[in-house]
């Protein structure tokens, strides 16, 4: 299955650092004529980078694909992994697995999955894994963990997702960047980008910077770091 990079913000997205204040399970769903039922997180909203609708809370289900190419809960592992308390970096849009919001209270409902290039991780795990909205990262110090036992599980997924947190950011700023410089900054920092077949780096940087004598540079710079990533997966 084809799921497309990402080249530039995408303003379906919501994305924000919160906390978890309500488990809520058992949520009937259907994916692709499968039913069943999902849990997810009621989040109060600390830091907001960008959101359609300003809200203090959300209601956010973080889906998984299924064999047959639907979505569902992981029930177990997200009631393990998450509780009230846990401090959480959400990239997520607007529903289409569940009713659009809770109904009595009105909370809009969130999903994050593959195909909407969302994210559900914690954001407390360990001080060198926090990010806050104003932060800037550094992709090149970014190294993948490994799982040994299930209670890694958290740790490791707030290491892979911390990266496609930070990359939303960075093409907000682009999109909001003024000046040619700046543009580049943000770009030579995402040359480091460790996931390097989630983005479409190249098209993204013709699209925000016109200086083609830096674009030449960054071009060799990616490359160079796809063909190193390849020999190491070899």
């Amino acid at each position: 299955m084809f799921i497309a990079p990402v080249s530039h913000f995408d303003t379906a997205h919501y994305i924000f650092i919160g906390e978890i204040v309500e488990v809520i399970k058992n949520v009937k769903y259907e994916s692709r004529g499968v039913k069943g039922e999902a849990v997810g997180f009621k989040v109060k909203v600390s830091e907001n980078i960008y959101s359609q609708k300003q809200a203090a809370y959300f209601e956010v289900f973080p889906l998984h694909l299924t064999p047959s190419c639907g979505l569902s809960s992981y029930t177990k592992e997200l009631l393990e992994q998450f509780s009230v308390g846990s401090r959480v970096r959400v990239v997520a849009k607007e529903t289409t697995v569940f009713k659009n919001s809770s109904g009595e209270n009105s909370i809009t409902r969130l999903d994050t999955s593959i195909y909407n290039h969302g994210s559900f991780s914690k954001n407390d795990v360990s001080a060198n894994l926090q990010t806050s909205a104003k932060s800037i990262y550094d992709y090149s110090s970014f190294t993948a963990k490994q799982r040994k036992t299930a209670a890694d599980d958290a740790l490791v997924a707030s290491n892979y997702y911390l990266p496609e947190f930070e990359l939303r950011k960075d093409l907000l700023r682009l999109k909001e960047a003024k000046s040619e410089d700046e543009k580049i900054k943000i770009v030579e920092r995402l040359v480091f980008y460790p996931h390097v077949y989630n983005l479409d780096y190249l098209w993204m940087v013709r699209l925000y910077v016109s200086n083609q004598d830096k674009f030449v540079v960054l071009q060799r710079q990616w490359e160079q770091r796809v063909k190193e990533i390849n020999s190491k997966t070899r």
